[in-house]
């Protein structure tokens, strides 16, 4: 999904606004990402990787976490109960959370 031309406009549309943002959270602290929404988790996990790599250059405020290799964990809830399209899987988040054991296999086969 990341590699799909929709993806690619919509984060070069958002991308400054959810650095600057996420730069902001990791900064504070928080403990965890949690998506209930199969586009977001995308943007969030796009963002950290600059953040960690150091290529967003407001990164300088959570340079002391880098440092430690903190790394905040992202996890999807996959909140449709009957089928998911692919968007929801992510093979960069740290854990996906599946309502049905057909969603569970999907999964499996997409990430």
């Amino acid at each position: 999904w990341q590699d799909t031309t929709s993806f690619s406009m919509m984060w070069s549309y958002c991308r400054e606004s959810v650095l600057k943002y996420l730069v902001e959270v990791v900064a504070s602290g928080v403990d965890l990402f949690i998506s209930v929404h199969p586009l977001i988790h995308h943007l969030v996990i796009e963002a950290l990787e600059e953040i960690w790599q150091g290529v967003c250059m407001s990164a300088r405020k959570v340079e002391t976490r880098r440092q430690e290799a903190v790394k905040v964990p992202v996890v999807t809830v996959v909140t449709d109960l009957g089928s998911a399209h692919l968007s929801w899987f992510d093979p960069r988040v740290n854990m996906v959370f599946v309502p049905s054991k057909e969603i569970h296999d999907l999964a499996l086969k997409h990430g």
